[in-house]
């Protein structure tokens, strides 16, 4: 992540006081047992201390290196073996917190049965306070905790991951409240879950607080546990809880190369300015700190050797200022103002490529007679797969976006839906109309709007009959050879039911199983990277990473997560095995339940 970047959405974009970046390590800056904090500006020369700058500040909060193993650091990445360890500053001394990190993770089929370590604010496993941070066999993200009974508490995310992740935790000052968050930039997803528990705290001290922090493995791990092997591109912690929304923007920055926030046009507006030079006046403006002195400790890495630690201590007096009197007169001067021009995004597009997933696991069982159809795009794509929010007990969708005659594909339970018009209290010629350009209501039994998915994508959409016969149906026209083909909400596959010339369509009836009339649904469709049809029983190598995809089964729109699922290569789910719902009663609740 670019530092100067991350400041842009912290001041710029979120209102966030850059002073709540508590450390940021990007392991750009690394000598020695130091790799430097990256929150300063000159992350070497902010770091160093005494007379000459020969020795190192811990207020600028390094992270020492610790490790037995080999780490290195260089090009954004710092790389972890399993024995590597860091440890973040002398003493972290934070109540709420929010923790960024982006890893890429190796070996995920090793030790499936032991926890990856990420971060870890316990010396050992078996210590009775602190929390720690990692990565299970099944590739998803928990945090562990000690209550105030010493018993270890462990929180699980239900998401899995892939094979690199940008990843975050936040948790309150009171520890009641805790959420992990997995940031999947790429498809434009933030997925959460939060975590409420009232065990952690006991007389005002919180048994999750620690203040040692280290990076990649506990100092002291055990069977249960093995270190993170793989790359880490960037830790970031931040002082305080942090809300989702600021969280998922702040997330942006990792993948970005310059924001540029909202500006105005300059337009010269004059007002009075200050006139007098002012009358300068040395006082005693109180008291505080007048000079500090150099101190040493040390801190032990896990080969017994010793790292220095060195800080200023402050001394105390009076202080003294100039404090100055200023006038203002009728002179003028300008300012500017005027028209607002919006804010601008630009991502690294090959790096965040590399984030994306490339297998599909269906939720439902699959046979071979299914056909899938992909589309899939080379890079993020903000006007596809979105999902409005039902508003139950009022019957419409919140499209969480203005709307005003745009082109959208709505689909209601993987059909493709009509828009039609709102005339004497109906709706004419469509199955739904947008109202207030955000309202999406639907008609009769479409009232149940809650599995929705939808594209916004221009063009003119048009709507035609068609009728059943033995022979194929050609259409004619220029037109309908650059669109996609639906009859009756379902999508017809291309080389499959229909065949396209550069002028004309021809439906190949005999592909249709028997379909009666029915309607026929001329689309537009976004400009895919790739195309890919087939069948498969339950999972399949798409052979391409997977960004903001579209896939149909049968026709069907299919969502992700509710319909279908991307893994990573070394996933759990692409063995094939699926358990399948029991169909009977295995305990009717009756008393002579196996004989008793």
């Amino acid at each position: 992540m670019i530092r100067e970047v991350l400041f842009k959405y912290l001041q710029d974009k979120n209102s966030v006081n850059t002073g709540n970046l508590y450390a940021f390590y990007s392991f750009n800056y690394l000598s020695g047992s130091y790799v430097f904090n990256e929150k300063f500006e000159n992350p070497v020369e902010a770091s160093k201390a005494g007379a000459s700058g020969s020795i190192i500040d811990k207020d600028a909060i390094p992270a020492y290196v610790l490790d037995t193993g080999s780490f290195s650091g260089a090009s954004s990445s710092g790389y972890f073996d399993t024995n590597s360890i860091l440890r973040v500053g002398y003493d972290v001394l934070l109540n709420g917190w929010t923790i960024y990190i982006n890893y890429e993770l190796k070996n995920k089929t090793l030790n499936r049965d032991r926890g990856k370590t990420l971060l870890s604010s316990m010396h050992s496993p078996s210590d009775k306070s602190g929390f720690n941070i990692g990565v299970n066999g099944s590739n998803r993200l928990y945090f562990e905790y000690v209550d105030t009974g010493g018993y270890l508490n462990t929180l699980t995310s239900d998401h899995e991951l892939g094979n690199r992740n940008l990843v975050s935790v936040t948790k309150t000052n009171n520890s009641q409240m805790l959420e992990i968050g997995y940031h999947d930039f790429i498809n434009s997803k933030n997925h959460y879950q939060t975590f409420f528990q009232n065990n952690s705290v006991s007389d005002g001290i919180d048994s999750i607080n620690s203040k040692n922090w280290y990076v990649g493995d506990f100092f002291n791990g055990n069977e249960y546990y093995t270190g993170f092997e793989g790359y880490m591109d960037d830790l970031a912690i931040f002082s305080g809880y942090m809300e989702r929304s600021t969280r998922d923007s702040i997330a942006e920055a990792f993948f970005a190369t310059d924001y540029s926030g909202k500006s105005e046009t300059v337009v010269e507006i004059p007002f009075n300015k200050i006139t007098g030079s002012g009358v300068a006046t040395v006082l005693v403006t109180g008291t505080g700190i007048t000079g500090y002195e150099l101190k040493t400790n040390s801190i032990t890495g896990r080969d017994g050797t010793s790292i220095p630690v060195n800080f200023y201590s402050g001394v105390t007096g009076e202080l003294t200022g100039l404090i100055k009197v200023y006038q203002t007169g009728s002179e003028t001067g300008s300012m500017p103002s005027g028209e607002t021009i919006p804010e601008r995004f630009f991502f690294d597009t090959d790096y965040s490529f590399l984030f994306a997933k490339d297998n599909i696991i269906f939720k439902d069982k699959i046979d071979s007679i299914d056909i899938y159809e992909i589309y899939a795009y080379s890079g993020k794509k903000n006007n596809l797969n979105k999902e409005g929010q039902f508003i139950k007990g009022e019957d419409y969708v919140d499209l969480l976006s203005e709307f005003n005659g745009e082109n959208i594909n709505f689909y209601l339970n993987g059909l493709l839906q009509r828009s039609g018009i709102y005339y004497n209290g109906q709706v004419k010629s469509g199955s739904y109309y947008i109202s207030e350009s955000n309202k999406l209501i639907g008609t009769g039994d479409q009232r149940n709007l809650d599995n929705n998915i939808y594209d916004e994508i221009s063009g003119e959409v048009r709507f035609s009959g068609y009728q059943s016969g033995n022979s194929n149906f050609v259409i004619s026209g220029s037109f309908y050879t650059e669109k996609d083909l639906y009859l009756n909400g379902q999508k017809l596959i291309s080389g499959l039911n229909y065949t396209m010339g550069s002028d004309s369509i021809t439906i190949l009836r005999s592909t249709l199983n028997g379909v009666l009339d029915g309607e026929l649904g001329f689309v537009p469709h976004d400009e895919y990277t790739f195309r890919k049809t087939g069948s498969f029983d339950s999972f399949e190598d798409a052979s391409k990473r997977l960004i903001e995809e579209q896939i149909w089964m049968n026709g069907v729109r299919q969502i992700e997560n509710t319909n279908y699922y991307k893994t990573s290569d070394d996933s759990l789910l692409n063995t094939g095995v699926r358990l399948e719902a029991k169909k009977f009663k295995i305990y009717s609740n009756s008393s002579d339940f196996f004989n008793s």
